[in-house]
């Protein structure tokens, strides 16, 4: 097994470490590089972008042949690693501990180290993995914080983002979070970006930050929200949630989601409401909605056409629910589709 040592967040550094993995990287700016997997360790790619000198990303799309771990530490200052599994599962310890944790699929996990501790990540052999790890400088966001006093935005935001973290060794592994999937996967699926993808990737790190960071405070406030269902249950309604989004032009009505998973209407509604913090129902809609809004970019459907299409019975229903999600009417849309460009 290879130990790749990544010191701080600073990218080229950060470059030159995961070199380790690849023949060649590929320099887009001096904020955002690629590389390949090297064939002796496995296939796949790894991204590392710069958002600023205190939030760097590393993302992975990687199958090692052979378990592989990366540590990460910081001699100088409190560093907070938010890590996210879209596909697949890590293993997490801090040095000296020899219990390896793991940090499952889609499992909203972050981890503060102070300069004396090192966080390893261990990617086990023949398992597929798509994540993100995003390491966020805090000593160096609170020194720089504090002697601007013309706070733009973002940086008030890590302010107080940076004023809820200790100085301290913390490890939390939450429940399931699905909304930093959404973000994680634009992130991820983008091997060659355009100039403006980058701004869709910036914005995408710093929404993973902030919706890891809301469900923790959630969790927090609440000591943690006991499971609804056993883990084998939570199990079927993820398998059903990728069903739903496989299917979305079908009928999906409760009675036949309930013959699919095998779970009663009850326990359906609890999973996804523990799960997506919505009701089937709701769910199942804002995904058709979504699915319009794609079918609006990429064919020439009129608004008939798509009602068929993505599962609706009713086009003066679907309207006004469109509308009530994007802001537009989809017969605006359907004219001109630049409208839905942002969404």
């Amino acid at each position: 097994m290879t130990n790749v040592n990544i010191v701080g967040s600073d990218i080229g550094e950060i470059t030159k470490s995961l070199s380790a993995f690849s023949d060649a990287s590929h320099y887009f700016n001096e904020s955002y590089v690629s590389m390949t997997l090297s064939a002796t360790f496995g296939n796949g790619s790894i991204s590392i972008v710069r958002i600023s000198d205190s939030i760097s990303a590393i993302t992975f799309d990687v199958v090692f042949s052979e378990d592989q771990s990366i540590s990460l530490q910081n001699k100088t200052s409190h560093n907070i690693d938010f890590i996210y599994c879209l596909e697949g599962h890590l293993k997490q310890k801090f040095l000296n501990n020899s219990r390896l944790e793991c940090i499952s699929f889609r499992q909203n996990s972050i981890f503060g180290r102070t300069p004396k501790t090192t966080n390893f990540i261990t990617f086990l052999s023949g398992v597929p993995v798509k994540a993100c790890i995003i390491i966020f400088d805090n000593t160096y966001s609170m020194r720089i914080i504090d002697e601007d006093k013309n706070l733009d935005l973002r940086t008030a935001a890590v302010k107080e983002l940076s004023n809820n973290f200790k100085q301290e060794d913390f490890r939390y592994l939450g429940r399931i979070c699905f909304k930093p999937a959404i973000y994680a996967k634009k992130i991820i699926d983008n091997n060659n970006p355009s100039s403006s993808d980058l701004l869709f990737i910036e914005a995408a790190i710093l929404n993973i930050m902030a919706s890891q960071w809301e469900r923790h405070q959630e969790d927090s406030k609440t000591n943690g929200i006991e499971a609804p269902l056993r883990p084998s249950e939570l199990d079927k309604v993820v398998a059903l949630e990728s069903f739903i989004n496989s299917n979305i032009t079908e009928n999906l009505s409760i009675d036949r989601l309930v013959k699919i998973s095998g779970l009663n209407p009850a326990k359906l509604q609890l999973g996804f409401n523990y799960l997506f913090n919505a009701t089937i129902s709701s769910y199942v809609r804002d995904k058709r909605l979504d699915k319009a809004a794609q079918l609006i970019k990429e064919t020439d459907y009129n608004v008939s056409e798509l009602v068929y299409s993505i599962g609706f019975s009713s086009r003066s229903y679907f309207s006004k629910i469109f509308k009530q999600k994007f802001g537009v009417l989809p017969s605006q849309c359907v004219s001109n589709p630049s409208l839905l460009m942002a969404v």
